[in-house]
Protein backbone atom coordinates (compact mmCIF):
# COMPACT_ATOMS: atom_id res chain seq x y z
CA UNK A 1 0.00 0.00 0.00
CA UNK A 2 1.28 3.45 -0.85
CA UNK A 3 -0.26 6.68 0.42
CA UNK A 4 1.01 10.09 -0.54
CA UNK A 5 0.14 13.74 -0.30
CA UNK A 6 1.94 15.80 -2.90
CA UNK A 7 2.15 19.38 -4.08
CA UNK A 8 -0.83 21.20 -5.48
CA UNK A 9 0.16 20.29 -9.02
CA UNK A 10 -0.18 16.59 -8.20
CA UNK A 11 -3.14 14.41 -7.32
CA UNK A 12 -3.45 12.79 -3.91
CA UNK A 13 -3.24 9.06 -4.48
CA UNK A 14 -3.67 5.87 -2.57
CA UNK A 15 -2.85 2.58 -4.20
CA UNK A 16 -0.63 -0.46 -4.46
CA UNK A 17 2.96 0.71 -4.87
CA UNK A 18 4.13 -2.87 -5.35
CA UNK A 19 3.23 -2.43 -9.03
CA UNK A 20 6.65 -1.43 -10.26
CA UNK A 21 7.12 1.38 -12.72
CA UNK A 22 10.16 2.62 -14.52
CA UNK A 23 12.11 5.00 -12.34
CA UNK A 24 11.44 8.63 -13.24
CA UNK A 25 14.34 10.47 -14.84
CA UNK A 26 16.51 12.95 -13.00
CA UNK A 27 14.84 16.33 -12.81
CA UNK A 28 17.86 18.56 -13.03
CA UNK A 29 21.48 18.45 -14.01
CA UNK A 30 23.96 17.72 -11.27
CA UNK A 31 23.13 17.38 -7.61
CA UNK A 32 21.23 19.79 -5.36
CA UNK A 33 23.27 22.31 -3.42
CA UNK A 34 24.06 21.37 0.16
CA UNK A 35 23.17 23.87 2.81
CA UNK A 36 26.10 25.16 4.82
CA UNK A 37 25.81 25.11 8.59
CA UNK A 38 27.67 27.38 10.96
CA UNK A 39 28.15 25.82 14.38
CA UNK A 40 27.77 27.82 17.58
CA UNK A 41 30.68 25.90 19.15
CA UNK A 42 33.57 28.09 20.25
CA UNK A 43 36.96 27.24 21.71
CA UNK A 44 36.46 29.92 24.37
CA UNK A 45 32.85 28.99 25.05
CA UNK A 46 30.90 31.76 26.85
CA UNK A 47 33.82 34.19 26.57
CA UNK A 48 33.51 36.87 23.89
CA UNK A 49 36.14 39.45 22.88
CA UNK A 50 35.47 43.19 22.87
CA UNK A 51 37.72 46.03 21.72
CA UNK A 52 37.78 49.36 23.53
CA UNK A 53 38.26 52.78 21.94
CA UNK A 54 41.99 52.63 22.58
CA UNK A 55 42.30 49.26 20.83
CA UNK A 56 42.57 47.11 23.97
CA UNK A 57 40.96 43.66 23.70
CA UNK A 58 39.29 42.08 26.70
CA UNK A 59 37.40 38.80 27.09
CA UNK A 60 34.29 38.50 29.24
CA UNK A 61 31.40 36.08 29.68
CA UNK A 62 28.18 38.16 29.40
CA UNK A 63 25.96 35.29 30.61
CA UNK A 64 28.16 34.71 33.67
CA UNK A 65 28.66 38.12 35.24
CA UNK A 66 30.57 36.76 38.23
CA UNK A 67 33.27 35.23 36.04
CA UNK A 68 36.65 37.00 35.73
CA UNK A 69 37.50 39.34 32.83
CA UNK A 70 40.76 38.74 30.97
CA UNK A 71 43.06 41.07 29.05
CA UNK A 72 45.27 38.35 27.55
CA UNK A 73 44.34 35.17 25.73
CA UNK A 74 46.97 33.19 27.61
CA UNK A 75 45.36 33.99 30.98
CA UNK A 76 41.95 33.15 29.54
CA UNK A 77 43.16 29.78 28.27
CA UNK A 78 44.70 28.89 31.63
CA UNK A 79 41.49 29.70 33.51
CA UNK A 80 39.26 28.01 30.97
CA UNK A 81 41.33 24.82 30.99
CA UNK A 82 40.58 24.43 34.69
CA UNK A 83 36.88 25.02 34.01
CA UNK A 84 36.66 22.33 31.32
CA UNK A 85 38.94 19.73 32.97
CA UNK A 86 38.13 17.44 35.89
CA UNK A 87 40.79 15.04 37.16
CA UNK A 88 41.48 12.76 40.12
CA UNK A 89 38.10 13.22 41.82
CA UNK A 90 36.33 10.76 44.15
CA UNK A 91 32.70 10.85 45.32
CA UNK A 92 32.03 14.25 43.76
CA UNK A 93 29.11 15.72 41.80
CA UNK A 94 30.20 18.01 38.97
CA UNK A 95 27.61 20.22 37.26
CA UNK A 96 28.02 22.51 34.27
CA UNK A 97 24.85 24.52 33.79
CA UNK A 98 23.48 25.88 30.52
CA UNK A 99 25.52 28.86 29.38
CA UNK A 100 28.75 27.72 31.07
CA UNK A 101 30.34 25.66 28.26
CA UNK A 102 28.87 26.84 24.94
CA UNK A 103 30.97 24.75 22.61
CA UNK A 104 34.22 24.24 24.48
CA UNK A 105 35.91 20.87 24.82
CA UNK A 106 35.59 18.94 28.09
CA UNK A 107 38.10 16.55 29.65
CA UNK A 108 37.47 14.01 32.44
CA UNK A 109 40.30 11.88 33.77
CA UNK A 110 40.83 9.36 36.56
CA UNK A 111 37.62 9.81 38.55
CA UNK A 112 35.81 7.32 40.78
CA UNK A 113 32.25 7.23 42.11
CA UNK A 114 31.47 10.64 40.62
CA UNK A 115 28.42 12.15 38.93
CA UNK A 116 28.78 14.47 35.93
CA UNK A 117 25.93 16.67 34.68
CA UNK A 118 27.06 18.53 31.56
CA UNK A 119 23.91 20.43 30.61
CA UNK A 120 25.34 22.56 27.84
CA UNK A 121 26.71 21.93 24.36
CA UNK A 122 30.38 21.09 23.78
CA UNK A 123 32.71 20.49 20.83
CA UNK A 124 34.49 17.29 21.93
CA UNK A 125 34.68 15.26 25.16
CA UNK A 126 37.26 12.77 26.39
CA UNK A 127 36.71 10.48 29.37
CA UNK A 128 39.70 8.44 30.53
CA UNK A 129 40.28 6.02 33.41
CA UNK A 130 36.95 6.43 35.16
CA UNK A 131 35.30 3.86 37.39
CA UNK A 132 31.79 3.62 38.86
CA UNK A 133 30.86 7.04 37.47
CA UNK A 134 27.55 8.37 36.14
CA UNK A 135 27.34 10.79 33.23
CA UNK A 136 24.53 12.89 31.83
CA UNK A 137 26.00 14.65 28.81
CA UNK A 138 24.24 17.27 26.72
CA UNK A 139 24.93 17.78 23.00
CA UNK A 140 28.53 17.13 21.93
CA UNK A 141 29.10 18.38 18.39
CA UNK A 142 31.80 15.93 17.37
CA UNK A 143 33.28 12.84 19.03
CA UNK A 144 33.03 11.67 22.60
CA UNK A 145 35.85 9.28 23.51
CA UNK A 146 35.65 6.92 26.49
CA UNK A 147 38.83 4.98 27.21
CA UNK A 148 40.11 2.64 29.93
CA UNK A 149 36.92 2.92 31.98
CA UNK A 150 34.62 0.42 33.67
CA UNK A 151 31.37 0.02 35.59
CA UNK A 152 29.95 3.34 34.41
CA UNK A 153 26.51 4.47 33.25
CA UNK A 154 25.80 7.29 30.83
CA UNK A 155 23.07 9.20 29.03
CA UNK A 156 24.58 11.16 26.16
CA UNK A 157 23.85 13.00 22.91
CA UNK A 158 26.89 13.10 20.62
CA UNK A 159 28.02 13.42 17.04
CA UNK A 160 29.83 10.12 17.42
CA UNK A 161 30.69 7.78 20.30
CA UNK A 162 34.01 5.95 20.38
CA UNK A 163 35.03 3.56 23.17
CA UNK A 164 38.29 1.67 23.74
CA UNK A 165 39.17 -0.65 26.60
CA UNK A 166 35.81 -0.11 28.30
CA UNK A 167 33.95 -2.77 30.26
CA UNK A 168 30.59 -3.22 32.01
CA UNK A 169 28.87 -0.01 30.91
CA UNK A 170 25.25 1.00 30.29
CA UNK A 171 24.64 3.81 27.80
CA UNK A 172 21.47 5.53 26.62
CA UNK A 173 22.69 7.06 23.40
CA UNK A 174 21.95 9.56 20.71
CA UNK A 175 24.66 9.37 18.04
CA UNK A 176 24.33 11.17 14.71
CA UNK A 177 26.83 8.76 13.16
CA UNK A 178 27.54 5.10 13.79
CA UNK A 179 29.11 4.41 17.22
CA UNK A 180 32.45 2.59 17.33
CA UNK A 181 33.66 0.26 20.09
CA UNK A 182 37.09 -1.36 20.34
CA UNK A 183 38.69 -3.74 22.85
CA UNK A 184 35.56 -3.40 24.98
CA UNK A 185 33.18 -5.90 26.59
CA UNK A 186 29.73 -6.10 28.17
CA UNK A 187 28.54 -2.75 26.86
CA UNK A 188 24.76 -2.28 26.88
CA UNK A 189 23.11 0.32 24.68
CA UNK A 190 19.66 1.86 24.48
CA UNK A 191 18.11 4.89 22.85
CA UNK A 192 18.56 8.28 24.51
CA UNK A 193 15.43 8.66 26.64
CA UNK A 194 14.82 11.85 28.61
CA UNK A 195 14.91 15.56 28.05
CA UNK A 196 15.64 18.83 29.79
CA UNK A 197 14.67 22.37 28.96
CA UNK A 198 16.54 23.71 25.85
CA UNK A 199 18.27 20.38 25.07
CA UNK A 200 16.80 20.44 21.57
CA UNK A 201 17.90 24.02 20.96
CA UNK A 202 21.41 23.12 22.09
CA UNK A 203 21.46 20.21 19.62
CA UNK A 204 20.49 22.48 16.75
CA UNK A 205 23.18 25.01 17.70
CA UNK A 206 25.85 22.39 16.91
CA UNK A 207 24.10 20.78 13.97
CA UNK A 208 22.76 17.62 15.60
CA UNK A 209 19.50 16.41 14.02
CA UNK A 210 17.22 14.61 16.48
CA UNK A 211 15.79 12.46 13.66
CA UNK A 212 19.23 11.18 12.63
CA UNK A 213 19.99 8.80 15.51
CA UNK A 214 22.12 5.74 14.74
CA UNK A 215 22.49 4.58 18.33
CA UNK A 216 21.98 0.88 17.51
CA UNK A 217 24.26 0.75 14.43
CA UNK A 218 27.27 -0.30 16.50
CA UNK A 219 30.59 -0.99 14.77
CA UNK A 220 32.67 -3.40 16.88
CA UNK A 221 36.38 -3.45 16.06
CA UNK A 222 37.34 -5.66 19.00
CA UNK A 223 39.72 -8.34 17.63
CA UNK A 224 38.51 -11.95 17.71
CA UNK A 225 35.09 -11.34 19.23
CA UNK A 226 31.70 -10.14 18.05
CA UNK A 227 29.55 -10.33 21.19
CA UNK A 228 30.82 -7.39 23.16
CA UNK A 229 27.63 -5.37 23.27
CA UNK A 230 23.92 -5.97 23.72
CA UNK A 231 20.74 -3.95 23.81
CA UNK A 232 19.12 -2.67 26.98
CA UNK A 233 15.44 -3.51 27.51
CA UNK A 234 13.11 -1.37 25.43
CA UNK A 235 12.03 1.88 27.07
CA UNK A 236 14.90 1.96 29.55
CA UNK A 237 14.89 5.45 31.09
CA UNK A 238 17.69 7.66 32.36
CA UNK A 239 16.63 6.91 35.92
CA UNK A 240 16.82 3.18 35.26
CA UNK A 241 20.56 3.31 34.61
CA UNK A 242 21.66 6.36 36.64
CA UNK A 243 19.50 5.54 39.69
CA UNK A 244 19.22 9.20 40.62
CA UNK A 245 16.70 11.83 39.57
CA UNK A 246 18.24 15.31 39.43
CA UNK A 247 16.72 18.27 41.17
CA UNK A 248 15.72 21.32 39.15
CA UNK A 249 18.91 23.12 38.19
CA UNK A 250 18.75 26.83 37.50
CA UNK A 251 21.17 27.78 34.77
CA UNK A 252 21.87 31.02 32.98
CA UNK A 253 20.15 29.59 29.91
CA UNK A 254 16.94 29.06 31.88
CA UNK A 255 15.57 26.55 34.34
CA UNK A 256 16.56 22.97 33.55
CA UNK A 257 13.31 21.09 34.02
CA UNK A 258 13.29 17.38 33.21
CA UNK A 259 10.79 15.30 31.26
CA UNK A 260 10.56 11.58 30.49
CA UNK A 261 13.50 11.02 32.82
CA UNK A 262 11.90 8.17 34.73
CA UNK A 263 11.57 7.82 38.48
CA UNK A 264 11.72 5.35 41.33
CA UNK A 265 7.99 5.82 41.81
CA UNK A 266 6.31 3.62 39.16
CA UNK A 267 3.26 5.91 39.07
CA UNK A 268 5.42 8.89 38.03
CA UNK A 269 7.16 6.82 35.37
CA UNK A 270 3.87 5.50 34.00
CA UNK A 271 2.37 8.99 33.86
CA UNK A 272 5.38 10.20 31.90
CA UNK A 273 4.90 7.39 29.41
CA UNK A 274 1.18 8.02 29.03
CA UNK A 275 1.30 11.80 28.85
CA UNK A 276 4.25 11.86 26.49
CA UNK A 277 3.20 8.89 24.39
CA UNK A 278 6.94 8.15 24.27
CA UNK A 279 7.80 10.86 21.71
CA UNK A 280 5.86 13.89 22.88
CA UNK A 281 8.09 15.12 25.67
CA UNK A 282 11.47 13.68 24.75
CA UNK A 283 13.60 16.01 22.62
CA UNK A 284 14.92 12.97 20.74
CA UNK A 285 12.38 10.44 19.38
CA UNK A 286 12.64 7.22 21.36
CA UNK A 287 13.21 4.20 19.11
CA UNK A 288 13.28 0.46 19.75
CA UNK A 289 16.13 -0.35 17.34
CA UNK A 290 16.38 -3.10 14.75
CA UNK A 291 17.88 -5.51 17.29
CA UNK A 292 14.75 -5.59 19.45
CA UNK A 293 13.68 -9.18 18.78
CA UNK A 294 10.27 -8.92 20.41
CA UNK A 295 9.41 -6.06 18.05
CA UNK A 296 11.14 -7.08 14.83
CA UNK A 297 10.13 -10.76 14.92
CA UNK A 298 6.44 -10.19 15.61
CA UNK A 299 4.26 -11.90 12.98
CA UNK A 300 1.26 -9.80 13.98
CA UNK A 301 2.85 -6.49 12.98
CA UNK A 302 3.45 -4.79 9.64
CA UNK A 303 6.41 -2.60 8.63
CA UNK A 304 5.25 0.94 7.90
CA UNK A 305 7.60 3.53 6.38
CA UNK A 306 6.58 7.19 6.56
CA UNK A 307 8.61 9.64 4.51
CA UNK A 308 8.26 13.42 4.87
CA UNK A 309 9.97 16.28 3.06
CA UNK A 310 9.36 19.92 2.33
CA UNK A 311 6.96 21.18 -0.27
CA UNK A 312 7.66 24.21 -2.43
CA UNK A 313 6.15 26.73 -0.05
CA UNK A 314 8.12 28.31 2.77
CA UNK A 315 7.06 26.42 5.86
CA UNK A 316 6.06 28.13 9.07
CA UNK A 317 6.77 24.89 10.90
CA UNK A 318 10.14 23.24 10.59
CA UNK A 319 10.10 19.80 8.94
CA UNK A 320 11.58 18.30 12.11
CA UNK A 321 8.71 19.70 14.17
CA UNK A 322 6.18 18.53 11.62
CA UNK A 323 7.70 15.05 11.71
CA UNK A 324 7.18 14.99 15.47
CA UNK A 325 3.54 15.94 14.89
CA UNK A 326 3.21 12.96 12.56
CA UNK A 327 5.01 10.63 14.96
CA UNK A 328 2.94 11.72 17.93
CA UNK A 329 -0.30 11.29 16.01
CA UNK A 330 0.57 7.63 15.46
CA UNK A 331 1.99 6.88 18.89
CA UNK A 332 -1.00 8.41 20.63
CA UNK A 333 -3.07 5.66 19.03
CA UNK A 334 -1.37 3.42 21.63
CA UNK A 335 -3.19 5.17 24.46
CA UNK A 336 -6.61 3.84 25.37
CA UNK A 337 -8.96 4.19 28.31
CA UNK A 338 -10.00 1.63 30.86
CA UNK A 339 -12.27 2.31 33.82
CA UNK A 340 -11.89 6.04 33.27
CA UNK A 341 -8.06 5.94 33.27
CA UNK A 342 -5.52 6.09 30.49
CA UNK A 343 -3.81 2.84 29.62
CA UNK A 344 -1.33 1.63 27.00
CA UNK A 345 -2.62 -0.82 24.43
CA UNK A 346 -0.93 -4.16 23.93
CA UNK A 347 0.22 -4.82 21.26
CA UNK A 348 1.17 -1.27 20.40
CA UNK A 349 2.71 0.75 17.58
CA UNK A 350 6.51 0.82 17.89
CA UNK A 351 8.86 3.38 16.38
CA UNK A 352 11.78 1.20 15.27
CA UNK A 353 14.19 3.77 13.85
CA UNK A 354 14.41 7.19 12.25
CA UNK A 355 16.78 8.78 9.79
CA UNK A 356 17.10 12.23 8.27
CA UNK A 357 19.27 13.51 5.43
CA UNK A 358 19.13 15.24 2.06
CA UNK A 359 18.44 12.87 -0.79
CA UNK A 360 20.40 12.99 -4.01
CA UNK A 361 18.52 12.76 -7.29
CA UNK A 362 19.48 9.17 -8.05
CA UNK A 363 18.41 8.21 -4.52
CA UNK A 364 15.00 9.83 -5.00
CA UNK A 365 14.57 8.15 -8.37
CA UNK A 366 15.20 4.73 -6.84
CA UNK A 367 13.14 5.37 -3.71
CA UNK A 368 10.06 6.48 -5.64
CA UNK A 369 9.97 3.61 -8.13
CA UNK A 370 6.37 2.34 -8.17
CA UNK A 371 5.00 5.45 -6.46
CA UNK A 372 2.98 8.20 -8.14
CA UNK A 373 5.18 11.27 -7.91
CA UNK A 374 5.67 14.09 -10.41
CA UNK A 375 9.01 15.39 -11.60
CA UNK A 376 8.33 18.53 -9.60
CA UNK A 377 7.80 16.50 -6.43
CA UNK A 378 11.02 14.56 -6.98
CA UNK A 379 12.98 17.77 -7.49
CA UNK A 380 11.43 19.39 -4.43
CA UNK A 381 12.22 16.49 -2.09
CA UNK A 382 15.92 16.82 -2.99
CA UNK A 383 16.09 20.52 -2.12
CA UNK A 384 16.32 20.00 1.63
CA UNK A 385 16.48 17.27 4.27
CA UNK A 386 13.95 14.46 4.45
CA UNK A 387 12.76 12.53 7.52
CA UNK A 388 12.04 8.81 7.49
CA UNK A 389 10.19 6.93 10.23
CA UNK A 390 10.09 3.13 10.36
CA UNK A 391 7.23 1.76 12.48
CA UNK A 392 6.06 -1.71 13.42
CA UNK A 393 2.25 -1.50 13.47
CA UNK A 394 -0.12 -4.21 14.79
CA UNK A 395 -2.19 -5.48 11.89
CA UNK A 396 -5.34 -4.60 13.83
CA UNK A 397 -4.26 -0.92 13.89
CA UNK A 398 -3.21 -0.43 10.25
CA UNK A 399 -6.46 1.22 9.26
CA UNK A 400 -6.20 3.66 12.16
CA UNK A 401 -2.67 4.60 11.09
CA UNK A 402 -3.80 5.21 7.51
CA UNK A 403 -6.67 7.38 8.67
CA UNK A 404 -4.41 9.36 11.00
CA UNK A 405 -1.95 10.10 8.19
CA UNK A 406 -4.73 11.07 5.77
CA UNK A 407 -6.11 13.36 8.45
CA UNK A 408 -2.77 15.13 8.70
CA UNK A 409 -2.65 15.49 4.93
CA UNK A 410 -6.14 16.98 4.76
CA UNK A 411 -5.75 19.38 7.69
CA UNK A 412 -6.31 22.99 6.55
CA UNK A 413 -3.19 24.10 8.40
CA UNK A 414 -1.01 21.30 7.04
CA UNK A 415 2.59 22.47 6.96
CA UNK A 416 3.98 20.16 4.34
CA UNK A 417 2.67 18.94 1.01
CA UNK A 418 4.97 15.98 0.52
CA UNK A 419 4.15 13.03 2.77
CA UNK A 420 4.29 9.34 1.85
CA UNK A 421 3.28 6.15 3.64
CA UNK A 422 4.37 2.69 2.47
CA UNK A 423 3.39 -0.67 3.98
CA UNK A 424 5.63 -3.75 3.78
CA UNK A 425 7.90 -2.04 1.26
CA UNK A 426 11.09 -3.77 2.41
CA UNK A 427 13.15 -2.51 -0.55
CA UNK A 428 12.31 1.11 0.23
CA UNK A 429 13.02 0.62 3.95
CA UNK A 430 16.35 -1.04 3.20
CA UNK A 431 17.37 1.69 0.75
CA UNK A 432 16.50 4.66 2.94
CA UNK A 433 17.69 3.32 6.30
CA UNK A 434 20.61 1.10 5.29
CA UNK A 435 21.80 1.45 1.71
CA UNK A 436 21.71 5.22 1.33
CA UNK A 437 24.52 6.44 3.55
CA UNK A 438 24.60 9.85 5.20
CA UNK A 439 28.10 10.42 3.81
CA UNK A 440 26.67 10.16 0.30
CA UNK A 441 24.31 13.02 0.84
CA UNK A 442 26.38 15.64 2.63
Amino acid sequence: MGLCASSAADTNTMGNSNSRKKAPPSTQKGQPKRKKFKSAASKYGPYKPSVSADGTTTWSAPKNEDWPIFTTESDLRKWLLKHVSVSDQVDQTIVRKPGTLEGTQFIINNCKNCQFWLLDFTSTITIDKCENCKFYIGPCESSLFIRDSKNCAAVMAVGQLRTRDCHNMKILLYSQTEPVIEKSSNLKFGCFHSSYFNLLNQMHLVGLNEWQNLWCNIHDFTPGSSHNWSQLPSRTTAFDILNVRPEEIDGNGGSVSWSEYGAEDPIISENERLNGSYAGLSAIPVTYGVNSEDVMNSKDKTDVFIFACRGESILDEDLKDYSKTICNALLKLNVGEENGSKTLKNPSICLVRTKSYQLELDMANRLFVGTVASKKALKTCCDDISVGMHFKVPNTMLNYVGEAVKGLMAAPDAKTNLLYLWENEQDKIRMYFEEFKLSEST
